[in-house]
Formats: C-alpha cells, structure tokens, sequence
C-alpha cells in the first residue's frame, strides 16, 4: 500500500515531542513493510468513510484514508484527541 502524508498531518507531527516523532518515523516504517505488524494495531475506524488508525506508541494514534492502494494519514495526536475524532 502506498503512504502519502497531507499538510495537516506534517504541522501536527512537528508539534509532537522528539521521542514521539521518532516513534511515529518507526511506526510507518514498520507500516510500509507490513501493514498488519501487531503492534501498530491497524484498524478501520470508519467503514463508510474508510477511515484507518494505527498505534504509535502507547498514548498516540494517527489517523488515515484509504483509497484503492493508498492511504494518506491526515492527522497524528494524543490518544484522548483520537478518541472524540472517531
């Protein structure tokens, strides 16, 4: 699958703690390679909107769309934030 990242995603990450970008950087590494690694805990949020999330970390989640073979992450943040998105 392909990875894109939408301009609102990259002013979010920036605003993230160094440790936290470094996790995030490691998360879509390991999402390119294989999308199903187990600690990503990829999911379909929003079926009629093909919504996706994966875990970066414990307390951060990034949200993504899905089209055909690709999939652009639009938003990084706090666990409690991903909450009220989905």
């Amino acid at each position: 699958m392909k990875l894109s990242f939408s301009h609102e995603f990259w002013d979010e990450f920036h605003q993230l703690p160094p440790h936290v970008q470094k996790q995030a950087k490691r998360a879509f590494e390991r999402f390119a390679d294989d999308p199903r690694y187990p600690s990503l805990h990829y999911k379909c949020v929003n079926k009629q909107r093909a919504r996706y999330s994966i875990r970066i970390g414990y307390r951060f989640r990034a949200l993504g769309r899905v089209q055909e073979d690709k999939i652009t992450w639009y938003w990084i943040g706090p666990h409690s934030e991903y909450d009220h998105l989905i």
